[in-house]
């Protein structure tokens, strides 16, 4: 059960980590289309 726990942190960060790569490319390209 603590390791299950520990692999969904992990597994929520890395989906975090995603949002945030995913956020980043769409502002740089809504930028350079501008």
């Amino acid at each position: 059960m603590y390791s299950q726990s520990c692999s969904s942190k992990r597994i929520r960060q890395h989906l975090h980590s995603i949002k945030v790569g995913l956020f980043l490319e769409g502002s740089i390209s809504m930028v350079t289309t501008v």
